[in-house]
């Protein structure tokens, strides 16, 4: 038997600013999306969690950014919330979401060129918005 050789690791290239700053925001408005399609249907977190079977603090934790989003909480989401997945992911389109994801996206860019993280999702959508994040 011969035996294999150990897999060669690869070296991980920095991503361009550009492109972790477009992530970000395109992050930022899915919650943006998730959280106004909470409110229209008039639901509170603790009715959205019973739904996908979770504990409130999922829905509160996806909401403020502390937890990422996988694609089959995503579509648990937005069958508990009634909305096609795809209006989640969609392009933004209306100003306020145009304004939302250009001022995160240049957000993230300022605080990679001063050498920081970058910011919390809960404040760049009230940075975005002008409308209070937390606590609803």
């Amino acid at each position: 038997l011969q035996r294999s050789q150990p897999p060669q690791r690869v070296e991980k290239r920095p991503r361009p600013a550009d492109v972790e700053a477009a992530e970000f925001a395109d992050r930022v408005l899915v919650l943006y999306r998730l959280r106004q399609a909470r409110d229209a249907a008039g639901l509170r977190q603790e009715e959205v969690s019973a739904a996908v079977g979770r504990r409130q603090t999922f829905v509160s934790d996806i909401e403020m950014g502390k937890r990422e989003l996988s694609v089959q909480s995503l579509l648990a989401l937005s069958r508990a919330l009634g909305v096609p997945p795809e209006a989640l992911v969609r392009a933004p389109s209306d100003p306020v979401e145009v304004r939302l994801h250009d001022l995160t996206r240049s957000a993230v860019l300022r605080a990679r060129n001063e050498g920081r993280g970058p910011p919390l999702v809960w404040e760049a959508i009230e940075a975005g918005t002008g409308r209070e994040w937390r606590y609803k």
